[in-house]
């Protein structure tokens, strides 16, 4: 119902975003160690979640 109502992309685009915040807060409250990699994985995720928010809000613009 929910995949209805947006798309199989938002959802997998929340699912990935989902994951990075749970990592993030692990290593806060855990202190897990984190690699450099892992930092560079965590904000190309994020930034993929920004761009694609902002383009769904772009093209949500042009067509109403």
């Amino acid at each position: 119902m929910v995949t209805k109502h947006t798309s199989a992309l938002t959802l997998q685009v929340l699912g990935n975003a989902k994951a990075a915040v749970a990592a993030v807060v692990s290593v806060l409250i855990f202190r897990n160690p984190v690699t450099v990699m892992g930092m560079a994985g965590f904000a190309v995720t994020i930034m993929g979640v920004v761009l694609y928010s902002e383009a769904k809000k772009r093209c949500k613009v042009t067509t109403h």
